[in-house]
Parts: C-alpha cells; structure tokens; sequence
C-alpha cells in the first residue's frame, strides 16, 4: 500500500483580475491594492471566483476553499492538498491584506481538504474541526477502499480547537459563523460551516453535486438510513404515515449521509448558496435532488441486505440506474455504501 505524506510541490498559478477581487470584498471592507500585487500578474493555476459579499470560492486546489471576510479579518474553511499550499497560503494573505487569518476550518480529515494545515499551524493560525478529525489526522490507518496507507501527520497540521456535539458559533471577522457535527456521514467527523448572514452553507463532501458521494466506511462514514429499518419496519409492522412522521431527521440525531443531507436542507432556504467539497456552488433545489437520491437509495439497500441479498446481486440490479448518466460509475458508492450499512445490520 502507498503512504500518504503531506508534501508541498511548487506549481504555476492564475489569479483572477483585481476586478473580480473588489467585486468579492466590495461589502466587507476593502484593503487598498497596494497590498495586493501579486493580482497583478498571472502566477498560478488557482481561481477566485465571489459567491457572495464577502464570501469566495477558491478551486484548483484539491477540494475547494473558501475565504470568508469580515471588517476584522479572515477567516478560511479547508485548507486544499499540500502540493498547492506554498501558492494557497501566499494567496489568503493576498486577500487578507498580509495578513494572517484569523482562523482555519476542516470539514474533515480528508488530503485534499487538509493538505496545507501544516502552513497555517506554523502560522500560528487557530485551526477548528471535529475531534474525531484531529484523531485521524494524528495516527497512522489504512483505507481499504483506496489501498492506502496513511501517516500522521505533524504536530502543526492537527486542529488546536475541537469539540465533539452541539452546534457551535465562532464570532471573528466580524462575522458570526455556525458550525456543527453531522455524524457517521462522508467520516465520522464532518462538519458544515454555515455564514447566515452572507446566506452561505460550506458542506464539504456530504455534499456531492454532479456526481457520487464518498462514503469512507473505513473512517466512520456510512450511507444511513432515514427512519426505521427495514427490520424495525417488518416486526412492528408500521402504517404509512407512522414512517412517514419517523423518517423525518434533523441535524445530529442518528448519523448517516442520508440523515445528514436531510439536516443541511434544514438550514437552508431558497435562495441560500451551498458551496459543497467540490465543483461549483449550487441552490437548495440542487441538495434537495442529492438528498432524495440519497433517501431513495439508502432505503432501497437497507431493504435489499434485510432480505439476505449480497454485494454482486445488488449491483447487478443497478438499483442506481436513473442517477447514472448525471452521476457516473456508482460501483464504489454503491460497495462502500453496502459496506456500511451491513454492518449495522449484523447482529441486531
């Protein structure tokens, strides 16, 4: 198997024009462009592109990052891979004027959302997460599914603020964040960062857009179901309307990426903007589709492995069929997926 190390490797960049950026900070306070001089020429492969006022999408990093400004400062949540950090972190102090933000955020554990903490933490920048994020990021683990093997990392990549349940705000940059933990969903650590005022959701990879999610069943994540399952259903022989009222989630109840997607919606409305882990952002309507392929396959599959029926039957049964064409290959969601929640059956 291949360890995996943070490394950084130089790389060339693009900047978008200095127009794009003071359309981004026009309502949240401008610092003059003297301070900002490497807009003024092309040195690198990463975008900036404003989602909202205040609020920018940076992408060609490995998973996306977002830069969140305030009249006081900085604030950034997911930090890309580590071969793009040297250019992401001269990038962030570009736009914070030199400089350094007030905070980092990780939705969660994975490479390509973390790969450049260990810039920040030598920084000395707060970096926020799930506990159960710094406790992967800290030991050494294997992933099955993608035949790796994983190092800890050091000492100035692991988050220096955690926390475990409840929602939670962070009041910097003048600007009050909330953030919370969606259990046992894409890991067992992810976090969304939602900005109400700016009307924006971070959902990192609970949120897939135009393809399939992962479910890292080898990190806590698993597909969930909503409501009952399938066995609870049969013994208790319940009504229609009695699954109907129990499958009804909101955020931190019983875990799972299904379950998770339904909590998102919940701070939502229409016009609010979610940025997921990758691609562009998208509306409420966009993660309402996700979440109904979500709640129609969890359901599906929880039923097919009550009934005893093994991984190549159901692949075999292309029970995914009618998402493909938008979503692609659904073998490792659909394998890991199963992977998942045979376990919670196992044994009930």
């Amino acid at each position: 198997m291949r360890p995996i190390r943070a490394q950084d490797t130089g790389s060339a960049l693009i900047f978008e024009s200095r127009r794009t950026f003071l359309k981004w900070v026009g309502a949240a306070g401008v610092t003059s462009l003297q301070a900002l001089p490497s807009l003024a020429k092309p040195r690198s492969a990463l975008a900036v592109t404003p989602v909202a006022d205040g609020v920018a999408l940076v992408t060609g990093a490995g998973g996306n990052v977002v830069l969140v400004k305030g009249p006081r400062g900085l604030v950034v949540i997911d930090s890309g891979d580590a071969a793009h950090g040297a250019d992401l972190f001269a990038l962030i102090r570009d736009h914070a004027g030199g400089k350094l933000p007030v905070a980092l955020f990780n939705t969660h554990w994975h490479w390509d959302h973390t790969g450049s903490n260990e810039r920040f933490g030598k920084a000395g920048v707060p970096i926020i997460a799930h506990e159960n994020t710094k406790l992967w990021l800290g030991m050494e683990f294997t992933v099955a599914w993608e035949n790796r093997d994983y190092l800890p990392r050091s000492r100035l990549a692991l988050p220096t603020q955690t926390f475990f349940r409840g929602q939670q705000k962070f009041d910097a940059a003048g600007l009050t964040l909330e953030y919370g933990w969606l259990p046992r969903a894409h890991t067992d650590g992810d976090i969304y960062v939602h900005i109400p005022e700016r009307n924006v959701l971070v959902a990192g990879d609970l949120f897939a857009a135009d393809r399939y999610p992962v479910v890292d069943v080898d990190t806590g994540g698993w597909i969930g179901r909503t409501g009952p399952s399938a066995r609870i259903r049969a013994a208790q022989k319940l009504t229609d309307e009695e699954i109907t009222a129990l499958r009804r989630r909101s955020i931190g109840w019983s875990g799972g990426l299904t379950d998770a997607n339904f909590g998102l919606l919940d701070l939502c409305n229409d016009d609010t903007i979610v940025i997921p882990g990758k691609g562009a952002p998208q509306r409420r309507a966009d993660l309402a589709a996700h979440t109904a392929m979500l709640d129609e396959f969890s359901l599906r599959l929880d039923e097919l492995i009550y009934k005893g029926i093994g991984i190549d039957e159901i692949l075999a049964l292309r029970t995914t069929a009618k998402f493909d064409a938008t979503r692609g290959d659904p073998t490792q969601f659909i394998t890991n997926s199963w992977r998942s929640m045979r376990g919670y059956h196992v044994g009930i």
